[in-house]
């Protein structure tokens, strides 16, 4: 974490520990601190965040503009600024318009995935929410669809450099990064009758590294964006962020992004050789979800033919009862 003026360059950073785990097992109420920091805007409530809260200092520390950089491993939170030292070279800043009253949105137009325009401002009727405390990113349902086919079929076989692997995963060298794997390429509203702003997400930040361990010399990296369900809004969450500097200027009412090489922070050997141990690799773990599709289906059928069987039974004992109640009334009569 970093408190800054902009021009303030000899500032230093105070560092602090957000993310004691590495493994999400969806019990966000029990699970140890998991890094999610409250940075939404109340301009409804009126209620307070966590910057205002914690830096009422309004004469050094502007809260109205602060930053966030992302790398696989950690990144910054930069408060009163933005530090450009980890720009890539030859990028730029782009600023999209920014709401910012409830929660921070922007206006998605349309996405493209290598030579596919996947959607178009038709498919995005509802809210565009940038939020750092989903992991994730959503779309909506026929957006997402649309766009896993599309790199599904791009990457069939190994044309992006990697082989498929269970269900929106493929494998790559261990170490390596999805470098064939084309970008997406996402278009937003540049507003007040300014030219619309493409942003480019790449396989690293789309795609996440599953597991801590390889098998045979290879990882799985998978899916980072899902579907959103029934909801028509779309929800840019870390994996959007990743790779890149946000600035979020709720002065200006405006976002910024540019490509960045985001400082990191890897834990301890001893700490990633414990969770390496406790972690299934993702090839084991597709194996082992195939093999209880495989047993659910073979118990699926078994039941269906017992359920046929116990019908066939069930309806020769009637007929067996009526040719037996009518043999009785012919001996009767």
């Amino acid at each position: 974490m970093q408190l800054k003026k902009q021009s303030d360059a000899d500032n230093h950073p105070v560092e602090a520990s957000l993310g004691c785990h590495l493994d999400e097992r969806k019990l966000f109420y029990t699970q140890k601190v998991n890094g999610i920091f409250g940075l939404a805007p109340h301009g409804i409530t009126g209620r307070s965040n966590v910057l205002k809260d914690l830096f009422k200092d309004k004469a050094h520390v502007n809260t109205a503009v602060f930053a966030i950089c992302l790398g696989e491993w950690g990144g910054e939170l930069s408060v009163g600024g933005y530090d450009t030292r980890y720009t890539a070279l030859g990028s730029r800043m782009q600023w999209l318009p920014l709401h910012h009253a409830g929660y921070y949105g922007v206006d998605l137009r349309s996405i493209r995935f290598d030579t596919h325009v996947v959607a178009n401002s038709e498919e995005f009727t509802g809210r565009t929410v940038v939020d750092s405390g989903t992991t994730f990113t959503y779309f909506p349902a026929k957006v997402f669809e649309t766009l896993r086919q599309s790199v599904i079929a791009t990457c069939q076989g190994s044309r992006c450099g990697a082989r498929s692997a269970g269900k929106d995963c493929w494998l790559l060298p261990t170490g390596s990064r999805p470098a064939k794997f084309a970008p997406i390429i996402l278009t937003f509203s540049g507003g007040n009758g300014e030219a619309d702003i493409s942003v480019s997400w790449p396989a690293n930040a789309y795609l996440f590294r599953r597991g801590m361990r390889g098998v045979d010399g290879f990882e799985a990296w998978c899916l980072a964006f899902a579907s959103n369900g029934f909801s028509k809004d779309t929800v840019l969450g870390i994996s959007f962020f990743m790779h890149k500097l946000l600035v979020f200027d709720t002065a200006s009412s405006k976002l910024g992004l540019e490509v960045a090489n985001c400082p990191e922070h890897h834990h301890s050997t001893q700490l990633t050789a414990q969770a390496s141990t406790s972690l299934d690799s993702p090839v084991e773990e597709h194996l082992r979800q195939d093999s209880m599709r495989h047993l659910g289906l073979v118990l699926g059928c078994t039941g269906v033919v017992l359920l046929l069987v116990s019908v066939g039974m069930f309806t020769w004992a009637c007929c067996s009862s009526e040719e037996e109640n009518d043999s009785t009334e012919n001996f009767l009569d």
